[in-house]
This record gives C-alpha cells, sequence and structure tokens, in this order.
C-alpha cells in the first residue's frame, strides 16, 4: 500500500449518516485513507 494517496478518488464525508459511492471502471487495486484519522487506510480491489 502506498504511504500517500494517489489521488484516483476523494470524498469528504463530514457528519453521521453521510454516504458516497463510486465506480470503479478499471480492474486494480484502489487505495483509500482517512482524512481525519490517517492510521485507517485500507484498499478496494476489482477483479
Amino acid at each position: 500500500m502506498p504511504a500517500e494517496p494517489d489521488g484516483r478518488f476523494d470524498f469528504t464525508l463530514d457528519g453521521k449518516g453521510t454516504t458516497a459511492s463510486t465506480a470503479f471502471p478499471t480492474p486494480g487495486t484502489y487505495t483509500y485513507f482517512c482524512r481525519r484519522h490517517q492510521h485507517m487506510r485500507g484498499e478496494v480491489k476489482v477483479n
């Protein structure tokens, strides 16, 4: 997992119950990071 976000997608989620969605048009691994809790990271793998 890279040390920094790569900017492929970005959401601003503020407030309880806030949601967002996106489509991943190309297979690959997409990393995500929480701006408020920098230790929270993950990845979405698209086949």
